[in-house]
Formats: C-alpha cells, sequence, structure tokens
C-alpha cells in the first residue's frame, strides 16, 4: 500500500498553507486601487493648491494696477458740475486679450495684464474713445477702469476688477 493510500486518498491530504495564484492576483489588485486612488487624490489636491497660489498672484497683481489707476493725475478744472452724473450708461467691457500688455516685469512670464478705461463727462456721457489720451483725462469726471489679469498659457481670463475713480475722488 502507498503512503497516498495511507492517508487516506485525496480526502486526508495535508492542508497546504499560504496563498493560491489567485488569491495574490486580487490582493495584488485591490492594493493597486488603493494607491491609485490615493494618487488622484492628491495630484487633485495638487491643483488646487496650485490654481490657488496662481489666483492669489493675480489678485496682488490686480491690486497694483488699481493703485496704479488711482494715482490718475486729472488735469485741473475750474468748474466742476461731477454732483450731476445723469443717466449712467452701462456698457460692457472688450473682451479681454488685446491691446497693451501692463504685467510687471517680474510676472511677465506667468500673467498679462490688461486695461480698459471708459470716462464720462460731467453730466454722465460716455466721452468719444477717439480722443487723444490728455484730451480723455482733460474731459473726463467719472472714469470705470476694467483690469483684467490673464494666464499667458492660454490667455485665460484669471481675475477681473472693476474700479472706478472720479476728479473729487470720492470713488
Amino acid at each position: 500500500m502507498s503512503r497516498w493510500q495511507e492517508a487516506g486518498g485525496f480526502t486526508e491530504m495535508k492542508k497546504r498553507e499560504g496563498f493560491s495564484l489567485l488569491e495574490l492576483v486580487i490582493s495584488m489588485f485591490l492594493i493597486a486601487m488603493v494607491i491609485a486612488g490615493t494618487l488622484l487624490l492628491l495630484a487633485g489636491n495638487l491643483m488646487v493648491i496650485q490654481k490657488a497660489q496662481e489666483r492669489l498672484l493675480a489678485t496682488a497683481v490686480a491690486q497694483y494696477q488699481a493703485e496704479l489707476v488711482k494715482a490718475i493725475d486729472f488735469p485741473p478744472v475750474y468748474y466742476d458740475l461731477q454732483d450731476d452724473f445723469g443717466e449712467e450708461t452701462d456698457i460692457d467691457p472688450p473682451s479681454p486679450g488685446g491691446g497693451i500688455d501692463y504685467a510687471e516685469p517680474d510676472y511677465r512670464q506667468r500673467f498679462k495684464v490688461n486695461r480698459y478705461v471708459v470716462g464720462y463727462d460731467a453730466y454722465g456721457r460716455l466721452l468719444d474713445p477717439n480722443l487723444d489720451e490728455e484730451e480723455y483725462y482733460s474731459q473726463a469726471v467719472y472714469l470705470k477702469i476694467y483690469i483684467f489679469v490673464l494666464r499667458r498659457k492660454g490667455n485665460m481670463k484669471i481675475l477681473e476688477n472693476l474700479v472706478l475713480v472720479s476728479r473729487n475722488g470720492l470713488y
């Protein structure tokens, strides 16, 4: 009689210790899914942090431009009717992307800054945009200045800021 028959055949064989190949494959798959999910979550958080940092810098750049705009020196006037602006006409600013780039040299690699000025005379009428700059500002009593901060790569708008400036400094 052989040993195998003495052990009782298949029913009496010793239980094997360890994992089967199928169990190993399933456990590796589950571990890979957990690791991949964790890495995706970390990558998503890094993108959020990067966008928040970019937004913070764009806000600082826009604030700097707003301070420059607020320092516009209006030419002196001898009579002023700036208390009566009449019916103000809201206009849409031009779409950003063209025009002069006002970004500071330190930020030019990352950002593009555009400014658009809309002026009103003492009666609340829009000024003619075809006037030369000196005449435009001499007739302006109230200015709306739109500041756009764009991402240089892709020319995407990050921030839009509106600054109001008046001759008497009330805005």
